[in-house]
């Protein structure tokens, strides 16, 4: 029956009309010391050789966290507390969803004012780390404050070696201790508060630091552009990855006495960043991306709308409301991923909100974030589809367009192409007496231009027509006008046929068979495995050349937890070697 099982779930799901591309999966081994074995076909279409090696990965500068990070690692929380107006000015990272990047990793640009940004948080990094004997002996020992000049040379080398060891993420090399100590200053004897703020300085602004830079290990012999990562770079891979921040001493020391480079060693940790509590930052950085958190309602300014004050009885609209919606998914995903299953995840029924005004929506008492989590009363409230962040708009209607367009981007990877120049988005009027699914009928139903596409994407959107605009269950649509009357109180249709896999329609009705039909159909697990490789290598995939890490990262989730596709990454060959850019 368990083959039998694997078999039925084994299915290539096409684009329909050029509509849509729903990339599905089938099933894979986790375990044992090797990744498991992924070459030969597949039906998904992904193709696999396991000696092609990795593709190219450009060099990649710190994401914005992860520099805020780094130089809080090295300066520490008090001198870092001193510049917070500095770090507050790092640019955001550019997104651009449309074209696959969805993740701050994947941000490999560097402007002007990067530049000016970081030159002024190492020159306030520096005056703050120094402005004291006190703060000054902390960074660089008695011997800067001791008077005796004797040890004075050593004491600015000592600092070089041993900061910068910790900027740049590995040894410095006599070259660059003799530049940092004395070449960039012009004294290798000085110390002098404002000569340790000048080296440290030129380290922060060092491309070594700024940049994820892999090239300290000649190529392989059998390929010239092909290089294995350094127990360091190894360890730079790891932290940023797992902790969005660098490495600790811990991991620089395996480095050093090259355990990081046996399986004992490096497994020893992997175990230990992943379960450590910095872990969580991948997690709600990885789930922010997949799902376009981001992009949950903001509710600021609304208390000034009539229709919505009405509409929302009670539920004071402001920017905590969007800010609760969106973690509470992050840590429905936390949960999930240390201990779960990609399906316990799509059909959870715990309610993970920490504030009143979200545990209200959802009719829970508040978590306290400590034990179990609380249990939804109603049935309909199930995984991830019915939390307040999928569904929730900024208005008095719910809109199933964006429902279903969500769930076929986001959780199935669809490829939706743009919307005829003449599509609209027009808003309900007070004449407008008809449900919100009657209202998108109306509007997509109008054309065969539009119905190719919308008779894919609205029908998931149709059966989450229980919950509202703000996530509550709602047994009748209520239909408010702009002055914040009651118009109309409307019955709610969900019942909906829908497609997961072209060829496969299924009639449902309700949130918990919508759910239960994506997990089967593995087309989510693979475009998780998709958004995972995109957060991991700061690219897009390329599903041929990179077919044998998705299906890897696909087989993980689909046979085991979500703890092991985030595991696997690192247990597969590629992460530990670098392939050069043309």
């Amino acid at each position: 029956m368990k083959a039998k099982r694997r078999n039925a779930r084994r299915r290539w799901a096409v684009g329909t009309v050029g509509c849509l591309a729903l990339v599905a999966g089938c099933r894979g081994i986790i375990g044992g010391d090797e990744p498991p074995d992924v070459s030969g076909p597949d039906p998904t279409g992904l193709s696999c050789d396991e000696s092609a090696g990795p593709t190219a990965t450009p060099m990649r500068r710190l994401s914005r966290e992860q520099y805020i990070n780094a130089i809080r690692h090295l300066v520490g929380g008090e001198v870092a507390a001193d510049i917070q107006g500095a770090l507050d000015r790092v640019p955001p990272d550019s997104l651009d969803p449309e074209h696959g990047r969805d993740y701050a990793t994947q941000d490999q640009a560097v402007s002007q004012v990067h530049t000016d940004i970081h030159w002024d948080v190492a020159t306030a990094a520096s005056l703050a780390a120094t402005n004291s004997p006190e703060r000054l002996e902390a960074l660089a020992g008695t011997c800067a404050t001791d008077g005796d000049q004797g040890n004075d040379e050593a004491c600015v080398r000592d600092f070089v070696r041993d900061f910068g060891r910790r900027a740049l993420r590995r040894p410095l090399s006599d070259e660059e201790i003799a530049f940092f100590s004395e070449d960039a200053l012009g004294s290798a004897t000085d110390v002098s508060a404002a000569s340790f703020a000048d080296r440290l300085v030129a380290l922060l602004q060092a491309p070594q630091f700024i940049f994820r830079i892999e090239d300290g290990a000649d190529a392989t012999e059998d390929d010239a552009d092909l290089f294995p990562l350094t127990g360091y770079e190894l360890a730079g891979r790891l932290a940023f990855h797992f902790w969005q921040a660098p490495p600790d001493d811990a991991l620089l020391e395996a480095a050093a006495d090259g355990s990081l480079e046996t399986d004992e060693g490096f497994r020893a940790q992997l175990s230990r960043l992943m379960a450590d509590p910095r872990f969580d930052a991948a997690l709600h950085n990885l789930v922010t991306g997949w799902l376009r958190l981001q992009d949950t309602p903001e509710y600021a300014g609304l208390d000034q709308n009539a229709q919505f004050m009405a509409f929302a009885n009670g539920i004071e609209p402001n920017d905590a409301l969007g800010s609760s919606m969106r973690t509470e998914v992050e840590r429905l995903f936390a949960y999930y991923a240390r201990q779960g299953t990609f399906r316990d995840l799509m059909m959870s029924d715990r309610s993970f909100a920490t504030d009143e005004a979200l545990a209200s929506i959802y009719e829970v008492p508040v978590w306290d974030g400590e034990g179990e989590p609380p249990v939804f009363d109603d049935p309909r409230r199930v995984g991830l589809l019915t939390r307040a962040a999928f569904v929730a708009a900024a208005s008095s209607r719910s809109h199933p367009i964006l429902r279903g367009v969500k769930i076929r981007q986001r959780v199935l990877c669809s490829e939706l192409p743009p919307p005829p120049a003449n599509a609209g988005m027009d808003a309900p009027t007070d004449a407008d007496l008809v449900t919100s699914r009657e209202f998108a009928e109306n509007l997509t139903q109008s054309s065969n231009e539009c119905s190719v596409c919308h008779d894919m994407i609205n029908p998931p959107g149709f059966v989450l027509g229980h919950f509202d605009a703000l996530g509550r269950l709602q047994e009748e649509e209520s239909l408010y006008a702009t002055d914040g009357s009651l118009l109309a109180t409307l019955p709610i249709d969900t019942e909906a046929t829908i497609s997961i896999t072209p060829g496969e329609e299924t009639t449902m009705s309700d949130p918990a068979s919508l759910s239960e039909a994506i997990v089967q159909n593995d087309a989510a697990q693979t475009c998780l495995a998709r958004h995972y490789f995109r957060f991991a290598y700061g690219r897009t995939e390329d599903m041929d050349a990179d077919g044998c890490q998705l299906r890897s990262l696909r087989d993980s989730l689909i046979d085991g937890t979500i703890e092991d596709m985030m595991m696997q990454i690192a247990l597969r060959p590629e992460f530990k070697l670098r392939r050069r850019e043309p």
